[in-house]
Formats: C-alpha cells, structure tokens, sequence
C-alpha cells in the first residue's frame, strides 16, 4: 500500500514540477521578448543601443563587452 502511495505522491510532484516549469518559461520568454521590443516604452532596453554599437555606429553608450 505505502508503494503505491509513494508513487502516486511522486507522480504528483512530477506534474507539479512540470506545471511549473512550463509557467516560468513561458513567462521568461514573454518578458525576454517584450524587453527586445521595447514593449510600448513600458520595458525600457539596451537593445537598440547594443545593435548600433555592433553595427559600428554611435549609440552614446560605452560597452564593456564586445559581443554577447
């Protein structure tokens, strides 16, 4: 009987994980994606900056890093 409730148990845990897991990353890539496109002016980026500079032209911005 404790078998099969400890696997039901980690059945549970597995879909809650993956729930989880599934939310997050959903909204990480909402929020990534809404930050590259300078949603609205309401997701203020660097983007737009980091682009110039690769391209060689003057962004008014001074990067420690090269390139990502």
């Amino acid at each position: 009987m404790t078998t099969s409730l400890s696997k039901r148990a980690a059945r549970f845990d597995r879909i809650c994980f993956e729930i989880l897991l599934v939310f997050y990353t959903l909204m990480m890539l909402v929020m990534f994606y809404r930050q590259c496109l300078n949603y609205e002016g309401r997701f203020p980026s660097d983007m737009v900056a980091y682009i110039l500079e690769m391209q060689g032209l003057d962004s008014g911005f001074s990067f420690p890093y090269p390139a990502l």
